[in-house]
């Protein structure tokens, strides 16, 4: 599951970081940092004077997860050729006039966000974002029949401001172009590589440091009315007999 954002929106222009480089060093804040918590961390971040606004922040989270993620399968799809990777994504989605809704990219961003959810139409009308029929359509395109995108290519929206001529990356919706080619550090090699890295050995650190404690406040219980949830409770016990099902 990719994204957009990762590269420049120029609707988002203010509220989404643009990144013009991304080096190691910013791989290492993304994996474990939170965006605000060092703006001057690397050669991404470059001393962002904006970082303390909340809707900036959780944006640069957002960004930094999908370039780590894209960036790790785009070295995927070298370690195992067998396998056709790629990263795609449904385009930017909101509801029509009148249909209401927003997802969970809605519902739990803060201010302007909000506004995906209350009054989505407005973001369809400014060629920000489209259907959900559309982006599903873009799902079927992408992952049926022939292969349509080389192996470690990333198909999501092109330019889509016909009123500047070649077009601008000014939404999320459109035809599907590999975005590698908008921001250097996605079409990055020898980046993605030591992307795999390092996700590899954060998740070997994480999955080693998990205990009965951070089990227990960490991971949902099955069901509400599960025998074992109603059993148990939701204690160590709870967590042993869930290990036993799974």
């Amino acid at each position: 599951m990719a994204a957009e954002v990762t590269r420049t929106i120029w609707s988002f222009r203010g509220l989404l970081p643009v990144y013009w480089c991304v080096g190691e060093i910013d791989i290492e804040h993304a994996i474990s940092r939170n965006y605000y918590s060092d703006p001057c961390g690397g050669c991404a971040y470059s001393c962002d004077p904006m970082s303390c606004l909340p809707v900036r922040g959780q944006l640069g989270d957002y960004k930094n997860s999908k370039i780590v993620g894209q960036l790790f399968y785009s070295a995927v799809a070298k370690e195992y050729p067998a396998i056709h990777t790629l990263s795609t994504s449904p385009g930017g989605i909101s509801r029509g006039l009148g249909e209401g809704g927003g997802g969970s990219f809605a519902e739990r961003g803060f201010f302007p966000l909000t506004l995906f959810e209350h009054v989505p139409w407005i973001f369809r009308l400014m060629c920000v974002t489209w259907s959900l029929e559309d982006g599903a359509a873009r799902y079927v395109e992408a992952l049926t029949g022939e292969p349509k995108w080389p192996a470690g290519s990333m198909p999501m929206s092109g330019p889509n401001c016909l009123l500047i001529p070649g077009g601008c990356l000014w939404g999320a919706k459109g035809p599907m172009t590999d975005n590698r080619e908008y921001a250097s550090y996605l079409a990055d090699d020898e980046l993605a590589a030591k992307v795999a890295v390092k996700v590899r050995a954060y998740t070997a650190k994480w999955a080693a440091a998990v205990g009965t404690q951070s089990m227990e406040r960490d991971m949902p219980p099955p069901s509400p009315i599960s025998p074992v949830r109603m059993k148990y409770g939701k204690g160590s016990e709870w967590v042993a007999a869930r290990a036993e099902l799974l």
